[in-house]
């Protein structure tokens, strides 16, 4: 997925953070160290000045006689080691201690993503989902067709719940495996207790972990949030927004509990290709209520 700016910029000062946490660290391990070894400051002044040295006589300086920059830097880090072994230190305290040493915290290798800024992806988007904590048992693996009796038949298709239930997981499935690659909203509705929620749930477990920004609302929650952007203009309320209308895919729970009227249907008419939206928890009897309303804003046509 393309992160929007607002997703990266928040992942890079997630960064800057690590970078100033380590810097500061290392800076108090020196102050720490050269209080209890003050022979540790002169010997980073030696370096220091042979360094210069060294480079005026690159330059040209006739002054000073040449000698091997990189042999007497060895010999004062080696004595720098022995003093910090000799007072209880490792040898590599005064060095920085990067969070993650591939990439030295920049979350770039190369001009290519670090892997741990990959992993950082992922936990901004879990984070962003709504459902981080409901999502550690939510797998296509866990949901089990044995709860779904084959003795039970609905009269008016003659299909068995388990048969229901299997034909239910197949589309989450294929919503999921075809998502790059087709453009197709998923309309779950059932009875209470049916494994509607848990079903999105795993969607969006499967959509989280290959990196896609997945965000969970129940119908209520949502529309609050669309009206707090309708009446007020803050930083934030824009910004969550922006996440609901830019977001790959879009979970809607409990669609038909909430007030229905065409200004609460209207938003979800301006979220752009190709992001998709799932509307789970749905009752049969409340279709009708809301169908029309889903109609005029051209988004019911675009389900399975």
């Amino acid at each position: 997925m393309a992160l929007q700016n607002s997703q990266y910029d928040a992942l890079m000062r997630y960064y800057q953070r690590l970078q100033f946490r380590n810097k500061h660290e290392q800076d108090a391990h020196i102050a720490e160290a050269q209080a209890k070894i003050p022979r540790l400051a002169e010997i980073d002044r030696e370096i220091a000045s042979i360094s210069v040295k060294k480079a005026r006589i690159l330059l040209g300086d006739k002054d000073n006689e040449d000698f091997d920059l990189n042999t007497q830097i060895q010999a004062l880090s080696r004595e720098r080691a022995d003093l910090l072994k000799t007072h209880g230190y490792p040898e590599d305290y005064l060095k920085m201690h990067y969070t993650c040493p591939i990439c030295q915290d920049t979350g770039y290798v190369d001009n290519q993503k670090c892997i741990c800024f990959k992993r950082a992806i992922s936990e901004h988007l879990y984070t962003q989902s709504n459902i981080r904590e409901l999502l550690k048992t939510a797998s296509f693996d866990a949901f089990s067709l044995d709860y779904y009796p084959e003795d039970m038949i609905n009269k008016s298709s003659g299909q068995t719940a388990r048969q229901f239930a299997e034909t239910a997981l197949e589309r989450a499935k294929d919503f999921v495996q075809n998502f790059d690659h087709s453009f197709e909203n998923l309309f779950i509705y059932g009875d209470t207790g049916v494994g509607k929620t848990f079903l999105t749930y795993c969607i969006a477990k499967e959509l989280l972990d290959s990196m896609h920004s997945v965000i969970y609302y129940s119908a209520f929650d949502l529309f609050d949030a669309f009206a707090r952007n309708t009446f007020s203009n803050s930083e934030t309320t824009e910004g969550e927004n922006d996440y609901i209308l830019n977001c790959d895919l879009l979970i809607i729970d409990d669609l038909g509990t909430e007030l229905t009227n065409s200004f609460s249907v209207f938003p979800l008419h301006q979220r752009a290709d190709p992001q998709k939206e799932i509307h789970g928890d749905f009752h049969q009897p409340d279709i009708g209520q809301f169908h029309g309303h889903l109609l005029r804003a051209g988004i019911f046509q675009s389900f399975q």
